[in-house]
């Protein structure tokens, strides 16, 4: 008898802390809400991800189509060189031409075909 009294003391207590906690606490539906928009966030971030997969694409299509057009630039670069040589090459060498050869340098140079 004397174990009862214990026992029931502590079941009372169990029982009451029980209620307290489970039965006047109120459910929150925080956590459900919390979940929602979190779930939310992970659509918006995937939905941007993508949106940056398609950026950084683009971004290296613009990048190689760059490199081409250096490449193209810097071709045309030599080639204004290589025609500048040969054009001082040749104003330097109608010094040194005859009269034949300064007409035929002049016919061939000016001659429009007509």
């Amino acid at each position: 008898m004397k174990l009862i009294k214990p026992i029931l003391i502590g079941v009372a207590i169990l029982f009451v802390a029980y209620w307290i906690f489970f039965v006047l606490t109120p459910n929150s539906d925080l956590a459900e809400q919390t979940y929602k928009k979190i779930d939310s966030l992970n659509n918006t971030i995937k939905v941007l991800e993508e949106a940056q997969k398609k950026l950084d694409s683009n971004i290296n299509n613009f990048n190689n189509q760059i490199t081409e057009l250096d490449k193209g630039i810097d071709r045309i670069k030599n080639q204004k060189e290589t025609i500048k040589e040969i054009y001082h090459e040749t104003i330097n060498n109608v010094d040194n031409y005859n009269g034949n050869q300064l007409d035929s340098f002049f016919t061939k140079r000016y001659y429009t075909g007509q």
